[in-house]
């Protein structure tokens, strides 16, 4: 009987595997840039929450031409740049709780939970991508706003107590 062990695909992949740990962070950066500049497929890289521009640019792959676009999502304006760069701000607080009432309509839709999602705008600083993935897991998990919000808050007052007594 044969394994799938043994099977050429499942060697091939054991190969790549090893090859990959043989290579350094830099080669492993420098042949995805090399493979983004010469795909003939549109491709979209995404750097999410950059803190640090500089950081970034390490893994921005240059001279890619139509075929690839970079997003780049910070809290923070970069620098000026030659690339062309499109600034978007937070959503205002009534943008944000619409958001919300559109993806989790049913779990906003009681008093409570309409009190709640404006504190909950607040609280994720009207970021369309933080708004975006708590109105995604009230509805996936049929949790109502006012309860994810009293989840959101018992996790951030755990891992702030777990940071500063492990800071100690």
């Amino acid at each position: 009987s044969s394994s799938s062990a043994s099977s050429p695909s499942a060697s091939a992949g054991s190969t790549a595997a090893a090859a990959a740990a043989d290579k350094s962070t830099e080669e492993i950066i420098a042949e995805v840039k090399s493979r983004l500049f010469r795909s003939q497929v549109p491709w979209l890289l995404v750097f999410d929450n950059v803190e640090h521009p500089d950081l970034s640019k390490r893994f921005l792959p240059r001279g890619a031409g139509t075929k690839g676009h970079v997003l780049l999502t910070a809290r923070h304006a970069p620098p000026a740049s030659a690339d062309r760069t499109l600034l978007l701000g937070c959503f205002p607080p009534s943008e944000s709780v619409q958001l919300l009432a559109r993806i989790a309509p049913r779990h906003v839709s009681s008093p409570r939970d309409a009190a709640a999602a404006r504190s909950l705008v607040e609280t994720l600083g009207n970021l369309p991508l933080a708004l975006g993935t708590a109105a995604a897991y009230m509805r996936r998990c049929d949790v109502p706003c006012a309860e994810y919000l009293e989840r959101y808050a018992a996790s951030e007052g755990r891992r702030s107590s777990s940071s500063s007594s492990s800071s100690s």
